[in-house]
């Protein structure tokens, strides 16, 4: 038993911006894959968009995502535990057998299939704050060394800021055109 340990207990949202962050199983880099990095980005934007989520800002990486959002009607976390359920059930189908096999060594602990367990959700408390995020989730994939400039990252919203597709009242307007810059709306039917 590790006495030590302190679980991280989620802020619950209830209409307050909050910075999101939730890891793969073992550190698997399953968006890696661009086409799995496009059903995740898809699957992240159709789900926002679904529980009426306001999206500030997000960024797929290979083992983990990254999103500033404001969820409605439900907590974050289950909005968060919705968006990973929902992504497993589109993503695992089209994993190759070399993904699925380093994902198999976690598989079925505490009924995990894709995403760890837990996930980070943080309470965004005043617009200094607010644009640190926003940085730190654009700058991710810089740093990272996947890209030289922000705004080239494809599964990131900097883009769209630098393509003015933001909105400083209401964030990312999340359009079935965006969706389908990602991926063919039907690999999201579950």
């Amino acid at each position: 038993m590790r006495s030590d340990y302190k679980h991280y207990k989620n802020a619950p949202g209830d209409g307050r911006t909050l910075f999101f962050t939730s890891t793969v199983l073992d550190f698997v880099l399953v968006f890696a894959e661009p086409s799995n990095a496009d059903v995740m980005a898809a699957s992240l934007l159709s789900d926002l968009r679904h529980y009426r989520a306001e999206l500030w800002a997000f960024a797929v990486m290979g083992h983990h995502i990254h999103l500033l959002a404001v969820p409605h009607g439900r907590s974050g976390p289950e909005l968060m535990e919705r968006i990973k359920a929902n992504s497993a059930r589109r993503i695992l189908p089209h994993l190759s057998e070399e993904l699925n096999a380093r994902l198999s060594i976690q598989k079925g602990l505490n009924k995990r299939s894709l995403w760890k367990r837990s996930f980070r959700s943080v309470p965004v408390i005043n617009k200094r704050m607010f644009d640190q995020k926003v940085r730190y989730i654009h700058m991710n994939p810089v740093r990272a060394g996947l890209c030289v400039r922000a705004q080239d990252y494809r599964w990131s919203s900097s883009w769209l800021y630098d393509a003015g597709q933001f909105d400083w009242d209401s964030g990312i307007a999340i359009t079935d055109e965006l969706i389908r810059f990602y991926c063919d709306p039907r690999l999201l039917r579950m």
